[in-house]
Formats: structure tokens, sequence, C-alpha cells
């Protein structure tokens, strides 16, 4: 078994890397990072809506032939700031453990081993045997489920 120390370690290095990875997306330049990039209701397409275009030039995330057209573009500009997105990231990861879990399943489980039950006595029903015959994975599973 690993000590608790060990674990929020790894808990740490985990949250960073997700941060660091979700930062790197943001500010890559493509289509569906670019502030100005939006559908437009009309026509139903992507469209780049900088002011300083006056014909609307076609930005779809879907087509490679604008994907490298963004990495070019000299307008682009990025959705969030680098604030914004830790402050996002920040907030998730204040959430109830499942609600983490639907986007990073491997926080959940760092956050749900460091989890203590408070010293109180545990005692098993049923239902509680039953899922002790199940893999750790199908148990977190369920975990999920009911949380």
């Amino acid at each position: 078994m690993r000590r608790e120390g060990e674990i929020q370690q790894k808990l740490k290095q985990v949250i960073y890397r997700h941060r660091q990875k979700l930062l790197q997306e943001n500010f890559k330049k493509a289509p569906q990072t670019c502030i100005h990039n939006g559908v437009d209701l009309d026509v139903r397409l992507h469209l780049c809506r900088h002011p300083s275009q006056t014909m609307r030039v076609y930005c779809d995330p879907m087509a490679l032939s604008c994907v490298e057209l963004a990495k070019e573009c000299q307008l682009w500009q990025p959705k969030s700031t680098k604030e914004e997105i830790k402050a996002k990231f920040g907030e998730l990861m204040g959430q109830k453990t499942s609600t983490i879990a639907a986007e990073y399943p491997d926080i959940a489980a760092l956050k749900w081993t460091l989890q203590e039950t408070g010293g109180e006595e545990i005692r098993l029903d049923d239902e509680d045997k039953e899922m002790l015959t199940l893999s750790r994975w199908q148990r977190f599973k369920a975990w999920l489920r009911n949380e």
C-alpha cells in the first residue's frame, strides 16, 4: 500500500499535467480556440467574425484546410485567458468526486483513495458484500453512480 503522502504527491502531479494540457490546447492556433470563430446561424457555418474582416471567412474546426489556415492566421486570439482557464479548472477540482470523474477519472480515483471514513465502524450489508466480489474498476463505477 502507498502512503498518504505519496498519493497526495501523485495527485498534485496529475492535476498539474491536466491543467498544463488544458492550457496548451487553449493556446494552440486552431479554429475552435479562436475567440473570433463562431457559428453563423443564417448559413450554419463556422465563420471568422473579426471586426477588421469585411467578408466572413469560413473557418470550421472539422475542415483540415481551415485548421492549416488557423495556424497561419494573424487575427487569431485565444477564447480564454490563462487565468480564466486556471480558475475554471480549480472550480472543477473543488466539486464532488463524481463530477470530477466525468472528465478526469484518474484525478477522481486518487482523490477517492485519500478520503477518510472518519473513524466510523463499517458494517457490511448484502449489497456491500456483493460489491466486494466485483473488480476494483467495477466497484469504482458503481460508487460513482451512487454518489
